[in-house]
């Protein structure tokens, strides 16, 4: 079961999950420096036939890239206004990507503008979409779409006002700021995007907390209208100032563990954590093994521990793209099926999309990871808490 923190380290605003002792999720507050999922008034300034888009500057001096189909290229003209956002966020030399889409999430469903009904998370059974889609549908507006999300597997039935309010609540905002976009000047900022709070409770499956607690009566105050009625009793409001709440947890000592190159397995095996700017390596070690069992057997327990330790890796350190695993060769097929089927058990409950997709003759396994934020040691840096956590 998972405790869930909010609080500050250094006055930085975080959020943290903690599972068996173990950091399992971490973020922070870096909305002030990114636009991901904002809505603005853009302007096209070029129109590209060829590659079926255009550039639109949505800020001043700053342009997105905006993928159009065929209706919409005729459609447009350099210094047309309209209302987009931001789908990916700049990366170095490469343009933030945006969308003529637009949606709002929130925890237990997303709207967007798009005509489509109600539709549902994969995850969710089918007997629960039946009766969610009889609750849902009188709150339906047209022309939209509301994707319903895995979190309300959590809500019981005299819970689902909470959906269908915040389903209420998303596309009426979602309505009045596209009326409005007609009459704001370009560059005008329709979204702020998504809060801190109701983004990271996003990522937790509420049947897996135990508690949750702030230091911040304001949080507080403001988790606890999202929360199902459940889990009233799990929120608690920290008021102890002479001990902080990140000490309580031990917070800078778990992301000191997080942003180390090595980690250590129980077997005295141990992972070499290499990111590169294309992808990121990991690299399983037997290290030093004072069991007497055999070469064969201390292979096997090691990629084990590897196995089960890597999706929490993945998590909490928020590593994305590309990962390369480099398991400890078994030169077993029967061996290299159980990996592969752990890994696959323990990626499965990642609020992330993961994929683990094969691994070879010399234990090298490719893993993806879709990306939405930045990697916890990114954000440490933005936020200037690296060098106060790695010191």
């Amino acid at each position: 079961m998972q405790t869930v923190i909010f609080t500050d380290i250094e006055e930085k605003r975080g959020f943290f999950s903690i599972d068996e002792g173990r950091l399992h999720l971490a973020a922070f507050d870096t909305s002030k420096n990114r636009d991901m999922s904002r809505i603005f008034v853009g302007k096209i300034t070029n129109i590209l036939p060829n590659l079926k888009a255009a550039f639109v500057e949505y800020k001043k001096g700053v342009r997105g890239f905006l993928p159009l189909t065929d209706a919409q290229l005729s459609g447009f003209t350099c210094n047309s206004l309209l209302p987009v956002q931001v789908a990916k966020e700049a990366v170095k030399t490469k343009d933030a990507v945006l969308s003529l889409e637009l949606s709002l999430t929130g925890i237990y469903c997303v709207v967007t503008d798009k005509p489509g009904g109600i539709t549902f998370s994969k995850k969710l059974p089918a007997s629960l979409r039946e009766q969610l889609l009889e609750v849902c549908t009188p709150y339906m507006p047209d022309k939209m779409t509301c994707i319903v999300r895995t979190n309300v597997v959590s809500l019981e039935r005299e819970d689902y006002h909470l959906l269908t309010d915040e389903m209420t609540a998303l596309s009426m905002e979602l309505k009045r700021l596209k009326e409005n976009a007609d009459s704001r000047t370009v560059y005008s900022k329709l979204h702020e995007g998504t809060s801190f709070v109701k983004a990271q409770l996003s990522k937790i499956d509420f049947q897996n907390v135990s508690k949750i607690v702030t230091d911040s009566p304001e949080q507080f105050d403001h988790i606890r209208k999202l929360l199902p009625q459940k889990l009233s009793d799990a929120l608690q409001l920290y008021e102890d100032t002479s001990f902080p709440l990140q000490a309580l947890y031990g917070l800078k000592g778990k992301l000191h563990e997080a942003t180390s190159r090595t980690v250590w397995l129980k077997s005295g095996g141990y992972l070499v954590i290499e990111p590169t700017e294309a992808l990121t390596v990991i690299d399983v070690n037997s290290g030093k093994n004072i069991k007497t069992i055999s070469k064969k057997e201390l292979c096997a327990l090691t990629n084990k521990e590897a196995a089960e330790a890597i999706p929490y890796i993945l998590t909490s350190r928020n590593i994305t793209g590309i990962v390369i695993v480099d398991f400890i060769s078994t030169d077993s097929a029967k061996e290299d099926k159980k990996l592969l089927k752990l890994l696959r058990d323990k990626a499965a409950i990642d609020h992330v999309k993961t994929d683990v997709v094969d691994i070879t003759p010399l234990g090298l396994v490719e893993i993806t990871r879709q990306k939405k934020e930045s990697p916890l040691k990114d954000q440490l840096c933005e936020v200037g808490l690296y060098e106060i956590i790695r010191h």
